[in-house]
């Protein structure tokens, strides 16, 4: 097994590998609980894994999520996860000092991405194209998910202007994923940007999330939903477009090698004053 690094919106073995909120019941520490936990783990995340590499490279967003579903349909997560008691170092003790290198750090899951793409040292990014979107899947040695998908949702109104322009609309949308197969949440943005070579503004915006049903027992606070701002930096002119949530969970959850209990999570969409179109989704 490779080693191992969750640089992802998805929760410690506390909390989401069994799927929602701990049992009223607590359970003791099971050494045999703790087995079946990591055999589980280490059996299906490489099923799944060829489950989606054997997926056509032109597949949807929807293509991906329902082969993710059918996948722990059919590879169900053993009872012992249902376990509060366990933690994510009692399953996997070896990650303890690796994962607490990285406590307190920024994380930017494009970045991330970027450079897994060309390591593949804690996970493996998937990426698939249609002819009006992208999506990257980063699937973590331990199964953990993170769905990230660019997506062009109108052609511009005003393509054919020579000196002033129109993006295409855009959506940036995250989807959130817990060890186990859970889908808790999908946050976006989406925009359109007016620009001139020298400054940009947004002519369109909207955004929301959505909480799935494996995440209701996390508390999520809307904060700002398809909002503009002003991201321009070193001269240079941006605009974006913005959805921001706050994600807390009494147990907590993990982020970028860190288990937290609570945390400020955004996507986001935006142009430069020359009308190149970004988007992405961070931890703020």
């Amino acid at each position: 097994m490779k080693k191992i690094l969750l640089f992802c919106l998805t929760f410690s073995l506390v909390f989401s590998i069994f799927g929602g909120a701990a049992s009223a019941a607590p359970k003791q520490k099971s050494q045999q609980d703790i087995n079946d936990i990591r055999n589980y783990v280490e059996k299906t995340v490489p099923l799944l894994k060829s489950n989606l590499e054997n997926l056509p490279k032109n597949s949807s967003l929807e293509k991906v999520e329902k082969t993710i579903s059918n996948h722990y349909k059919n590879n169900p997560a053993p009872k012992a996860f249902s376990n509060p008691d366990i933690s994510l170092y009692d399953v996997f003790p070896e990650m303890k000092s690796e994962l607490e290198k990285f406590n307190g750090k920024a994380f930017n899951m494009n970045s991330f991405m970027a450079e897994q793409e060309k390591s593949k040292s804690y996970g493996d990014v998937l990426t698939f194209e249609t002819q009006n979107s992208t999506v990257k899947v980063y699937l973590g040695d331990l199964g953990d998910i993170q769905i990230l998908e660019q997506k062009t949702l109108t052609d511009s109104p005003d393509s054919d202007a020579s000196v002033q322009g129109t993006t295409k609309t855009e959506r940036t949308t995250g989807i959130a994923y817990g060890l186990g197969g859970p889908k808790l949440f999908t946050l976006w943005a989406e925009g359109r940007f007016k620009y001139d070579g020298k400054k940009v503004w947004a002519t369109y915006k909207d955004g929301d999330y959505q909480r799935h049903p494996m995440g209701t027992a996390l508390a999520i606070s809307p904060r700002v939903l398809g909002q503009d701002r002003d991201a321009s930096h070193g001269g240079y002119a941006y605009r974006e477009v913005y959805s921001r949530i706050y994600v807390e969970s009494i147990v907590g959850f993990k982020w970028a090698g860190i288990v937290l209990n609570s945390a400020l999570v955004e996507a986001f969409i935006g142009s430069t004053a020359k009308g190149s179109v970004y988007g992405g989704v961070k931890k703020v």
